[in-house]
């Protein structure tokens, strides 16, 4: 038996030049707007925690039907739009993950969260999120001195 991926492969070939720049312009709007939920919210629980792995997987997911084609399409305007839109995208995903709003909630749930009701996966991945916000804020407080 066949287990449905929660996100599959949904890489496609079949987008032209100005369908690849909409899609990035779609991704980089979705993903906005579901950051700007989680920042916003004002008492973040698990499931708060959690759209951060869903933000990043829908994210991931778009971003490569953006640049995959710069590397296989043999149609030239093609693979310039997705070189763009590539370019584009990590800018913003540079650019997101630096998100102090987000970090924030992060760290309220971390501070009221009760590892004892969570299994080993759970925390880890908690403990890993608020790592990589950590390490980047960090970089940026270092760059500043």
């Amino acid at each position: 038996m066949t287990e449905k991926a929660l996100y599959p492969n949904n890489l496609r070939f079949d987008l032209s030049a100005d369908q690849i720049k909409a899609l990035g312009e779609e991704i980089q709007a979705k993903s906005q707007a579901h950051l700007d939920l989680i920042a916003a919210t004002q008492d973040p629980t698990w499931e708060t925690i959690l759209q951060l792995s869903d933000e990043s997987a829908i994210f991931g997911s778009g971003f490569s039907n953006c640049y995959f084609p710069s590397y296989v399409s043999a149609d030239k305007n093609i693979r310039d739009a997705s070189s763009e839109t590539y370019t584009k995208l990590e800018a913003y995903a540079i650019e997101k993950s630096f998100r102090h709003d987000v970090y924030s909630v992060v760290q309220r749930y971390a501070q009221k969260h009760d590892a004892s009701k969570f299994n080993a996966e759970e925390n880890r991945f908690l403990e890993k999120v608020l790592e990589a916000y950590e390490r980047k804020l960090l970089r940026v407080s270092l760059r500043i001195w």
